[in-house]
């Protein structure tokens, strides 16, 4: 408990002594960020979409099959 307690006050403690660092951040690095961000969102949604896409795919094929052979015997 006291192991945690003091790494929290370490932190804390380098957080405020913190300096600014004095860089230029450009916008290509926002645009940069935002396109990861994007990408990684749409990668995830993709996965899940060929995920889900395949058993419904083979579920609508089957019931078309079923279908068909029903109107086919009548």
């Amino acid at each position: 408990m006291l192991n945690k307690l003091t790494g929290w006050i370490l932190l804390a403690t380098l957080i405020m002594l913190s300096t600014g660092a004095h860089a230029y951040v450009g916008p290509g690095l926002g645009a940069g960020t935002l396109g990861v961000v994007i990408g990684l969102i749409a990668s995830v949604f993709v996965a899940l979409f060929a995920l889900l896409w395949s058993p419904i795919k083979r579920l609508l094929k089957k019931k078309g099959r079923n279908t068909a052979e029903t109107s086919q015997e009548k």
